[in-house]
């Protein structure tokens, strides 16, 4: 809920593999590239898949990759899971494109009409 922003993120035990760089040059002059240092971050075991796939099932409520409303198409970064899209279409149609419902609309039929001008 964006009224509550700005957001605030606690974390522990986190580790960062990256490289410092230059703000104005936007470059890196001591970047470990090493295979070992991008094998680090890029590996993860099926159980920690299943654990962080459980984690985003039970927890996550938003994902900007699925927003429609913003983005009608996904960013360049954003991997879609076809099963994440649609419970996230089922938890807020709006955003994230699903149908828009917009209540049962109740009519009289003529018949009540007419019986209620005449009482």
């Amino acid at each position: 809920n964006y009224k509550y922003a700005p957001y605030v993120a606690e974390f522990s035990d986190l580790i960062l593999h990256g490289c410092a760089v230059d703000p104005i040059e936007f470059s890196s002059k001591k970047c470990d590239t090493t295979s070992q240092s991008l094998e680090l971050s890029a590996t993860i075991t099926p159980s920690q898949r299943s654990k962080m796939d459980s984690f985003r099932r039970k927890h996550m409520t938003y994902s900007y990759c699925y927003d429609q409303t913003r983005y009608k198409v996904p960013p360049v970064e954003c991997v879609i899971n076809p099963r994440e899209a649609e419970r996230l279409k089922r938890f807020d149609p709006v955003t994230f494109g699903g149908r828009r419902h917009h209540g049962k609309r109740h009519h009289r039929s003529r018949a009540s009409r007419s019986e209620a001008d005449t009482i």
